[in-house]
């Protein structure tokens, strides 16, 4: 087990190490608590700074996915539903595009900030 102690996401590879030999893993019905022990805006940046760079090392494929799970599904999904609820209202496609950009530019502010 100290192996991997090593790792930043060391649950991850441990349990990983166990399915690989055979081992059957259960998710727990009480997750572990994270609360940080100083709420302050440098810790909480430190922290998705870590997050991040866990993320991309554990599935780098997740920089390419992300976006499409997340920004463009919503914004198809809200400009069907305004389609279907105000059709004469708002033209669907040109919310799909705002949405687009403006989700693009507040991800770009947040990264400039965040370094």
């Amino acid at each position: 087990i100290g192996y991997f102690a090593q790792f930043s996401a060391e649950d991850y590879f441990l349990a990983n190490h166990f399915l690989t030999r055979g081992w059957k893993c259960v998710i727990s019905a009480h997750p572990a608590l994270q609360n940080s022990l100083s709420p302050s805006l440098t810790h909480f940046r430190a922290r998705l700074r870590r997050w991040y760079q866990l993320r991309t090392n554990v599935n780098p494929l997740l920089i390419f996915l992300e976006p499409t799970t997340d920004c463009f599904l919503n914004a198809f999904l809200m400009s069907l539903s305004l389609s279907v609820l105000l059709p004469r209202l708002i033209n669907p496609m040109v919310y799909f595009l705002c949405q687009i950009l403006l989700w693009f530019l507040l991800d770009y502010c947040l990264l400039c900030y965040m370094h």
